[in-house]
């Protein structure tokens, strides 16, 4: 799945292992409105799997209930995702 999101960045990843260029997508917990000081930052191969830990970080570092957001903060979440690929 690609990593479409209205704040893309583009950057080049290198496998250290096959030296083939990858994609990733990423957030950082400190874009967030109210979440400035949180050094958190997610890195993973597909937006799927970047979700999961947007989410796992939300509950563990923040006590947040997953579940319970809402659509905006979701696409608040989602507008902050970033796409690195070649």
């Amino acid at each position: 799945m690609d990593c479409e999101s209205p704040l893309s960045e583009t950057r080049i990843l290198i496998n250290a292992t096959t030296g083939n260029m990858v994609m990733a997508c990423s957030y950082a917990c400190k874009d967030f409105e109210g979440m400035e000081g949180c050094p958190g930052k997610m890195v993973a191969a597909t937006e799927q799997e970047l979700w999961k830990l947007i989410e796992v970080h939300a509950a563990v570092a923040h006590g947040e209930e997953v579940s319970t957001w809402d659509e905006m903060t979701r696409l608040a979440v989602a507008k902050l995702i970033k796409t690195e690929r070649e």
